[in-house]
């Protein structure tokens, strides 16, 4: 018996196929679209993890405080018959507050002023308060 020769297959798209393609990614955007705006996703790879100390990868769906809340959308970790390993934790950015350098003093009337809160207090607040 004979052996049998493998054929090739071309995997390129007919134009069909790209129709339906482009059909389910437009449906996909227009339904359901990103819940937060492009940018306020941050990467962290294995070598920013080991700065960060971060052994243990987190789980996705996490949070994580950066003066800003943000939540673990992904989590890698790969490795190569070459000795290359690949980690890295995606964050989206889901809430922050923003203070300018040197603001954070501004209105501080010092810790014994009685009713007086700094807008790094205000800030954190904002930052820390519960969704409701």
């Amino acid at each position: 018996m004979a052996a049998k020769e493998a054929k090739l297959v071309s995997m390129e798209r007919t134009a069909k196929e790209k129709t339906a393609a482009q059909k389910r990614m437009d449906a996909a955007i227009s339904d359901s679209g990103p819940d937060y705006p492009y940018g306020l996703t941050i990467n962290l790879g294995k070598d920013e993890l080991k700065k960060l100390g971060i052994d243990d990868l987190p789980a996705v769906g996490d949070e994580f405080h950066i003066m800003a809340v943000a939540k673990v959308t992904r989590v890698h970790q790969s490795a190569s018959e070459q000795g290359d390993d690949s980690r890295g934790v995606e964050l989206q950015i889901t809430d922050m507050s923003t203070m300018h350098e040197g603001e954070e003093n501004e209105g501080d009337e010092g810790p014994e002023a009685e009713g007086s809160e700094t807008r790094f207090g205000r800030a954190a607040k904002r930052l820390y308060a519960k969704k409701g």
